[in-house]
Parts: C-alpha cells; structure tokens; sequence
C-alpha cells in the first residue's frame, strides 16, 4: 500500500496531495475485515518530511458477540483528522511515540501502516449484538444468590 511521492518531496513546505487508498482482507489479515475498504485524506510537505493526513476511512468488520457468539457485520467508520509524520532521516534520539521512514530510493512512503493502525484503534474490543443479548437475561426467578444472606445480617 505504498504512496509515490515524487512529485511531492520536492515542492515547497505545506504542499498538498489529496490520496485515495482501496484496500481489501487481504492488506490487513487478522483484523477481521470483510470486503473492500477505503481510505482519503492528503499529504503535506514538511520540513522532517511528508505528513500523512488521514481524514476518512471505512470498511466492513465481521466480529463475534462477546456475550453469545453470534457473528455480526459492523461498519468501522472513521472521521478524522489524523496524523501522521514520514521523516526523510530517523532521529539519533527517538522520539517518544513511533517513526516511519520515507523510502528515498523509491521516493514512497508506506501508508498501510498509519491505516492499520486507525483500524485497530476504531474497532469495538467488547462487540455486543444487542443492548441487552438474549442469551444471558437475567432471569426472573427466585434462586440461591451468593450474597442473599447479607440482607438478614444487616436488619440486625
């Protein structure tokens, strides 16, 4: 999922291109992706290097009820914006939270990685079919309730 950037990397500072990016299942296996995706935002010129602005990604996610195991299909919907720096030389001192390198041979940057990321940011970790799953209603009769006898002992 790389981006070229050659006609970018050498424009003036805060120089734009719009990007469109289509992925499917296959560019993020595990992350339980159905069907095709797509990404938009732009890129920037700055003075480390190229700045990735995501702006807008959807696709479709195929997630199990964490109560019932039921299989359901979300839509993963994000609006950004979010950032992202592609610096031309690493830091001798690294900075506190992770750095992508520009490819300069190939004058590209990987933008999967900044979209995978956002993914697994923006899919629910606790998925529910419904308000209220119907597996596990509470139920309504009277029965042996670990602390029932708490109630008598604090009357007295």
């Amino acid at each position: 999922m790389n981006k070229k950037i050659d006609q970018l990397i050498y424009r003036p500072l805060y120089t734009k291109a719009v990007f469109d990016l289509d992925f499917d299942t296959d560019d993020f296996p595990g992350h339980f992706l159905v069907g095709a995706g797509h990404a938009s935002g732009y890129l920037m010129k700055v003075e480390d290097g190229i700045m990735l602005v995501l702006e807008e990604l959807e696709a479709k996610q195929e997630l199990i009820c964490v109560k019932c195991g039921k299989k359901l299909k979300r839509d993963l919907r994000f609006v950004g914006p979010s950032e992202w720096t592609f610096y031309e030389q690493l830091r001798d001192k690294p900075l506190l939270y992770e750095e992508l390198k520009i490819d300069l041979k190939k004058l590209e940057i990987d933008a999967g990685e900044p979209v995978r990321q956002e993914i697994v940011l923006h899919t629910d970790q606790n998925q529910h079919c419904e308000k209220n799953c119907t597996k596990f209603e509470e139920s309504k009769e009277e029965g042996v309730k670990a602390l029932a006898g708490l109630k008598d002992m604090i009357k007295s």
